[in-house]
């Protein structure tokens, strides 16, 4: 597992296309979610240092 994985939650396909292309340009890994729980599921098999959330709509809930 890298040390430097950062998952990225964004409901636009187009914005979670950007974001893990100028992530990995910079040597990240990225995980990419489309909702929140894409992004549950995701934090239950994996341990990313940082997540980035476009925090409104469904995604919001990620703060429970």
């Amino acid at each position: 597992m890298s040390s430097q994985l950062i998952l990225v939650v964004e409901e636009s396909e187009r914005t979670r296309a950007f974001l893990a292309e100028q992530l990995a340009a910079d040597g990240y890994e990225v995980l990419l979610a489309e909702s929140r729980r894409h992004a549950l599921a995701l934090l239950g098999t994996h341990r990313p240092q940082l997540v980035l959330a476009d925090l409104n709509g469904h995604t919001l809930g990620l703060l429970d």
